[in-house]
C-alpha cells in the first residue's frame, strides 16, 4: 500500500501529543460519518498505535457525559484528541461546534487533521491545538494551524490482489456536499454511503482494488484509490475541500491522479486521461 506514513509531519504530530499527554489521561475522539470517515478514524488508530499512545476511545456523547458541568468543578485534566475531517464548514459544522463546547471544560484538546472553513471558535483559551490537513482553505482561515496530512494517508492494509481488473468505478455523491456543476452519471454509486464511519475500512479497499480507474468527489475514496495505486480523478464538492488537499498531499506523493473540474471533465471516454 503506498501510503505516507514517513512524511515528517506525522512525527510533527505525534511530538505534539506526546508534548501535551504528559501524565494526562488521553481521550481519543472519533468521527463520525459515513465510510470515508471510517478511514480517517482507522488510520488514527494504527498512528496512536504506532506512537504508543495509551488512550481511551469515546464518543462524542460518552466524553460529554463525564465533563464537569460547570467551572465550580473545575476542568476535566485530561488531553482530548478530536478526530479530523470535514466538519468545519457551512454544511457541516458538528466538529467546531463538539470542540467549542468542550475545550472550556479539559485541559488540553488536540484537534487532528482537518478542513477549516469557518472562522476558528471564539471564546478558547491557548489549550486548543490545532492541525490542518490542507496548506489552502485551512491557512486562510486559521493560519495558526500545524499542517499534517489527512489521516487516512497513514493507513497501511494488506488488501487481495485481484486476478481480474475491471476498468473503472465511478463514484459521485448525492449529498449536500455535491457540487452545483456535477453531472449525473448512470452507471454511478455513492460509495461512501454504504458504510459508516465505524465500519470496517477492508472491504471498501477490496471494492475499489477490482477496478483499474477511480473517478470520485468522494475526498477519500480517491485517497483510498491513491494508497492501492490506481489511477485516481478527483472531481470536486460545493466548497475547495478536495482541492485543497490533493494540491496539499495527492499531487506530489501520488502522480497516477489528478485533479479536474467539472467544466473540463468529460464521462466518455473514460480510456483518456483527463
Amino acid at each position: 500500500m503506498k501510503n505516507m506514513r514517513t512524511a515528517p509531519e506525522f512525527q510533527s504530530l505525534a511530538d505534539s501529543i506526546v508534548q501535551l499527554a504528559q501524565n494526562r489521561i488521553v481521550y481519543f475522539i472519533p468521527s463520525p460519518g459515513n465510510w470515508g470517515d471510517a478511514l480517517i478514524n482507522a488510520g488514527t488508530f494504527q498512528f496512536l498505535d504506532s506512537i504508543d499512545c495509551n488512550h481511551t476511545v469515546l464518543q462524542r456523547s460518552e466524553l460529554l457525559k463525564i465533563l464537569p458541568e460547570s467551572h465550580e468543578q473545575g476542568i476535566l485534566d485530561a488531553l482530548i484528541l478530536v478526530g479530523g475531517g470535514g466538519g468545519w464548514c457551512e454544511i457541516w459544522s458538528s466538529t467546531r461546534s463538539f470542540v467549542r463546547e468542550i475545550s472550556l471544560k479539559v485541559s488540553q484538546v488536540i484537534v487532528l487533521p482537518t478542513t477549516y472553513d469557518l472562522e476558528p471558535i471564539v471564546g478558547t483559551g491557548d489549550n486548543v491545538t490545532y492541525f490542518a490537513r490542507d496548506l489552502e482553505i485551512s491557512n486562510r482561515r486559521l493560519p495558526e494551524a500545524k499542517f499534517c496530512h489527512d489521516m487516512a494517508f497513514f493507513l497501511d492494509l494488506s488488501v487481495p490482489q485481484e486476478s481480474t481488473m475491471l476498468p473503472r468505478v465511478v463514484a459521485l455523491r448525492v449529498d449536500r456536499e455535491r457540487s452545483t456543476q456535477a453531472r449525473n452519471f448512470e452507471f454511478s454509486v455513492d460509495m461512501s454511503l454504504l458504510g459508516d464511519a465505524f465500519s470496517s475500512v477492508l472491504p471498501l479497499f477490496e471494492i475499489i482494488n477490482r477496478f483499474e480507474r477511480v473517478v470520485s468527489d468522494r475526498l477519500h475514496i480517491a485517497i483510498a484509490g491513491c494508497l492501492l495505486g490506481k489511477d485516481v480523478t478527483l472531481l470536486p464538492g460545493i466548497y475547495p475541500k478536495s482541492q485543497s488537499v490533493y494540491e496539499s498531499s495527492i499531487r506530489e506523493n501520488y502522480p497516477e491522479s489528478r485533479f479536474v473540474e467539472w467544466d473540463d471533465f468529460q464521462f466518455w471516454p473514460l480510456n483518456e486521461r483527463q
